[in-house]
């Protein structure tokens, strides 16, 4: 589905880009709320616009559960990184889960 690999690609490429700053610094309060945003906005994307099986959207939804629990703890969490790097583990969930010719992994 070409919504889905889009969104998700966007996330990929979010987390990916603030990795270095996440640990080495500096990442502040801002911009975790910043990269939750992001990240909400694609998430938003991709329940609206991807049109999944059945059996590929519930398991979409867990991949999705994590990301949002990520993204809560990136908002307002005690260790901002660890949500950060939660998200970044569902994404590679997705990696492996789902077809996505394009994907390249973030732990390359």
């Amino acid at each position: 589905d070409e919504a889905l690999r889009r969104g998700m690609g966007e996330m990929r490429n979010a987390m990916e880009k603030s990795l270095v700053r996440i640990h080495d610094g500096p990442f502040t309060v801002g911009d975790y709320v910043a990269l939750a945003d992001r990240l909400q906005q694609q998430v938003d994307y991709v329940t609206a616009n991807c049109k999944l099986p059945e059996d590929a959207d519930a398991q979409l939804h867990l991949v999705l559960a994590e990301i949002l629990e990520g993204m809560d703890v990136m908002r307002v969490g005690a260790d901002r990184a660890q949500g950060a790097l939660r998200a970044v583990a569902a994404l590679e969930v997705y990696g492996r889960h789902f077809d996505d010719p394009n994907w390249v992994s973030i732990a390359r």
